[in-house]
């Protein structure tokens, strides 16, 4: 097993406890560069947009116990907004179009009342439609899916002016809800994968458009078998993990508890069990060949970083962890980065994290490589194994033999 010393981050100040899906790395203000947006549970939301600075560029405060925040195109015009939601149904939409670029408070645009006890969310044209919305999962077994239509206000709650979220569909499951993911078939057909106890998920797909245009979700089967020693375990999943090729982001990683699974079109690929207990679970480019890898994180911040053949580095945070998020984020250009808050208020976010391979190297196998100067590589050919060993011990420690 090979362990990681990450060492380049970006320190940021940021007071009270969170939940682990109140924390997102997304393109809020649609410049091209991802922020990073958290709530804690006593109302208070940060978005950090400067890396020379410890300091949230945005915030708002009073605004409940916040359990959820995310961004996507929920207006449907081609640019992100951000919603936090709170465990009493406080839906609060802001959209950053005319916002100042000045560092300073921000207001929402948009306060709606929906259901309460949400605990994730997630923004997306499943329907491929142009139709994008709104799905919650709430702690009491349901998903339930809300479309923005502008100039209505409507049972899910008023608005401030100008909109409100018009009520679509609500599915009910039989465990609980871990988290909600958005991936695809083998096909390239989009869907919504819902984690379910025991390392399972079910998939909600999308059905042909009716009379107006508009398409429903049908809920499919359980995917997989719960796992025999814990099966009514919480799950993690992050679906949509790309193997670098052109081909449809097909895989699918699961975590629960101490276990990992990955699945590609629904078939278990693996299975890797390891001594922690896992609360969270990502995908970023990490590699060299430009697919995702698995990223877990457990609540002592040991964190795991699996390809897709197994192959896995671990890196260990320095405190207890909070909450955990792998993604994108810069100042110039959004780079792989892993971020980690603690409950000593502070959030770390390590970048310049990328590597060449999951697998062990050694000099006798670099020295082959395609980036070794011409010269050098026709010296070390004239030589045996046995010669160029003893010569990279010289070279190295000045060894003999």
């Amino acid at each position: 097993m090979c362990s990681l010393s990450f060492v380049d981050r970006i320190e940021l100040e940021f007071s009270g406890n969170h939940f682990s899906h109140a924390l997102c790395l997304e393109d809020v203000d649609n410049d091209g560069l991802n922020e990073l947006a958290i709530g804690n549970v006593t109302g208070t939301l940060a978005v950090f947009k400067d890396v020379d600075s410890s300091k949230p560029w945005k915030s708002c405060c009073d605004l409940g116990n916040l359990t959820c925040v995310g961004a996507g195109d929920l207006f449907n015009n081609s640019k992100n907004i951000l919603i936090a939601i709170s465990a009493e149904g406080d839906c609060y939409i802001f959209d950053f179009a005319d916002v100042s670029k000045e560092v300073g408070a921000i207001t929402p645009q948009y306060l709606l009342q929906i259901t309460p006890n949400v605990k994730v969310i997630q923004i997306v044209d499943l329907g491929c439609c142009g139709q994008h919305e709104l799905y919650v999962g709430l702690t009491d077994r349901t998903v339930t899916s809300y479309r923005w239509q502008q100039g209505t206000s409507t049972d899910a709650g008023k608005s401030n002016g100008g909109g409100g979220l018009v009520l679509q569909q609500s599915f009910h499951f039989v465990g609980q809800i871990g988290s909600l993911s958005v991936g695809y078939t083998s096909g390239g057909d989009k869907r919504l994968l819902v984690s379910q106890p025991g390392g399972t998920y079910i998939p909600l797909c999308a059905e042909a458009p009716d009379n107006d245009g508009m398409g429903k979700m049908s809920q499919l089967m359980t995917v997989g078998n719960p796992m025999r020693s814990q099966p009514e375990a919480p799950t993690e999943i992050v679906a949509g993990i790309s193997d670098g090729s052109d081909s449809p982001a097909s895989a699918v990683a699961i975590a629960s508890l101490d276990c990992i699974r990955f699945l590609n079109d629904d078939q278990k690929q693996w299975e890797l069990c390891l001594e922690h207990t896992f609360f969270t679970v990502g995908k970023l480019k990490i590699l060299a060949n430009g697919g995702d890898s698995v990223v877990v994180c457990s609540w002592d911040g040991l964190t795991y970083i699996v390809d897709h053949n197994k192959a896995f580095v671990r890196f260990q945070f320095e405190e207890n962890v909070c909450a955990f998020c792998a993604g994108y984020y810069g100042a110039d250009t959004n780079k792989s980065c892993l971020v980690y808050t603690t409950f000593s208020n502070r959030i770390l976010i390590y970048h310049s994290i990328e590597l060449h391979s999951m697998l062990p190297s050694n000099l006798l196998s670099a020295m082959t490589e395609e980036d070794v100067p011409q010269p050098v590589k026709q010296q070390l050919n004239k030589m045996d194994a046995l010669e160029r060993r003893k010569l990279f011990s010289r070279c190295l420690y000045g060894a003999n033999d």
